[in-house]
């Protein structure tokens, strides 16, 4: 998660029913509709791991900006749009 000025999710090979079943199962956040997810911030901070101070100032910048869009209605969630892309296959 190095580009914080375009959040999104990639989402690959899940259906609809498969992708909520993701998001609940890895206490992500959930699904807003069927273009977007609410995820949790502090399990974006958590995924992320060790940063600097430029980038943990980067991703206060983001919510800020997210704050000021409304894609932040509670403050501990964050709204990112769904973005399908194709499967890679998996080769040995």
């Amino acid at each position: 998660m190095n580009d914080l000025r375009r959040l999104h999710v990639e989402i690959a090979g899940l259906d609809e029913s498969a992708l909520q079943s993701a998001i609940r199962q890895h206490d992500l956040g959930q699904v807003h509709d069927e273009g977007a997810i609410d995820l949790q911030v502090e399990t974006l901070r958590q995924l992320a791991g060790d940063q600097d101070e430029q980038w943990v100032t980067a991703f206060a910048d983001m919510l800020s900006y997210a704050r000021s869009k409304g894609w932040m209605t509670d403050g501990e969630h964050v709204r990112a749009h769904c973005v399908r892309v194709a499967a890679t296959p998996f080769e040995l």
